[in-house]
């Protein structure tokens, strides 16, 4: 009878395990979506995104993010990237002046990034959400391809 409950322990055990480490990764805070709050946001220089809207999706290869964005000439730029916030560069597609981005958790609330463009680094980032879970703050300064440097602290709203 023991090995009985033995064996049920260790398969409940194996079972459960993935469960929980989905349920961790789907509590991250930035899941969800969100809109530019153009009033609170700055570009320099400017002008800054007419709009914008985030998304942040937990898929089995890591977090989603799909992003729509007006710039401030009235471009439509459409970009994806999937990632995990392990340090390491993944595929950013759609955006012309950078081509990869690195995630790291700092604490429960913040992320930093490194942007590259052809496997060597042109800007740095950070992301955070507001303990209430309401506000996502961007903070990036990069180099655009041209050679232009670019300064964006976008404010986003949860939609």
């Amino acid at each position: 009878m023991r090995p009985l409950k033995t064996l049920l322990a260790l398969s409940t055990f194996a079972l459960a395990a993935p469960c929980a480490i989905h349920a961790q990764g789907s509590h991250d805070p930035s899941l969800g979506t969100w809109a530019l709050n153009v009033a609170k946001s700055q570009s320099d220089p400017g002008p800054g995104p007419k709009s914008a809207t985030w998304t942040y999706v937990q898929t089995p290869s890591g977090i989603q993010r799909i992003t729509h964005e007006v710039t401030g000439t009235g471009a439509l730029l459409d970009m994806t990237i999937t990632f995990k916030r392990d340090g390491k560069p993944y595929p950013f597609v759609g955006n012309p002046n950078v081509d990869a981005i690195a995630f790291n958790r700092v604490s429960p609330l913040k992320c930093r990034s490194v942007m590259m463009r052809g496997g060597k680094i042109v800007g740095h980032g950070t992301e955070i959400v507001s303990k209430d879970g309401k506000t996502l703050t961007i903070d990036g300064k990069y180099t655009f391809v041209a050679g232009k440097i670019v300064h964006n602290m976008m404010v986003f709203d949860r939609q």
